[in-house]
């Protein structure tokens, strides 16, 4: 049984950029979260357009393929139009967005990220565990040069 909620805070920024959704459809589950890069413009636009896009394909799926490989061509094409609402609105330089999603078909769990939002799996409550990110505290952690715990705040 999958339980999640959606929650989302404004944080330290004037603007929340932040957009997620969830769906079940028959057999199968995906969640999409996507958070506009703070300090572009258009942030707030590039996670929705993202997050509703791999959520329309989701919903256009027959369960015909590989849900792993389906999750990634649906990324992929959410950043071609993403790249496509840049040009029409003449945000090349802004409207960017970290992209983290999950598909469970068949049984199977599937999950892709990109930027550096995380995935988390929680147990009775408790962190059992995450994706690493796509940042650069990311990866002076898993070389050693910084704890983990020191990510978050590392400037």
């Amino acid at each position: 049984m999958i339980e999640y909620s959606i929650f989302s805070g404004l944080g330290e920024r004037p603007l929340n950029e932040d957009y997620a959704l969830a769906e079940r459809r028959g057999d199968s589950f995906c969640a999409v979260l996507c958070d506009g890069l703070g300090g572009h413009e258009g942030g707030e636009l590039a996670s929705s357009l993202v997050c509703e896009t791999v959520m329309a394909f989701f919903r256009g799926w027959d369960g015909e393929g590989d849900a792993g490989e389906m999750l990634g061509l649906w990324i992929e094409r959410a950043q071609s139009e993403l790249m496509q609402a840049q040009k029409e609105l003449g945000k090349v330089e802004g409207m960017k967005t970290t992209v983290s999603a999950i598909i469970i078909h068949a049984g199977k769990l599937h999950a892709l990220y990109v930027g550096d939002s995380r995935i988390y799996r929680f147990r009775h409550g408790f962190i059992k565990g995450h994706t690493p990110d796509h940042s650069i505290p990311q990866f002076l952690a898993a070389s050693g040069e910084i704890r983990e715990k020191d990510i978050r705040k590392h400037p």
